[in-house]
C-alpha cells in the first residue's frame, strides 16, 4: 500500500511504502485509541507527538528489537535506512 504523508520533514508531502503489517498494527492502534485530530496524539489530544517523544520510547540497544543484536545502537530512522540499503541492493 501506498501513503501519503503530508508536510513531513522539510515541510514536505510525500509518498512512502506501508507494509500490510504495519497497516495491520495502525489498524489495531485506530481501534483502540480513536484518535480524533492526529494519528499519534501528543501529551495534549490537539497536539502532534513531538519528537522527543519519539526519540524517549525507541528502543536504545536493538537487543530491545531483534535477539543476537544488543551491541548495535537503534534510533527512529533505523528501520528506514535499513529498507533503503535492502532495496538499493536488489
Amino acid at each position: 500500500m501506498i501513503v501519503r504523508v503530508r508536510q513531513g520533514k522539510g515541510g514536505k508531502d510525500r509518498y512512502s511504502i506501508l507494509s500490510q503489517r504495519t497497516l495491520d498494527h495502525l489498524r489495531h492502534y485506530w481501534r483502540h485509541y480513536r484518535p480524533t485530530e492526529w494519528l499519534f496524539e501528543g501529551a495534549k489530544k490537539e497536539d502532534p507527538i513531538t519528537p522527543h517523544s519519539v526519540q524517549s520510547d525507541t528502543p536504545r540497544k536493538a537487543g530491545g528489537l531483534m535477539s543476537g543484536a544488543a551491541s548495535k545502537a537503534v534510533d527512529p530512522l533505523a528501520k528506514r535506512r535499513a529498507k533503503a540499503r535492502l532495496s538499493y541492493q536488489v
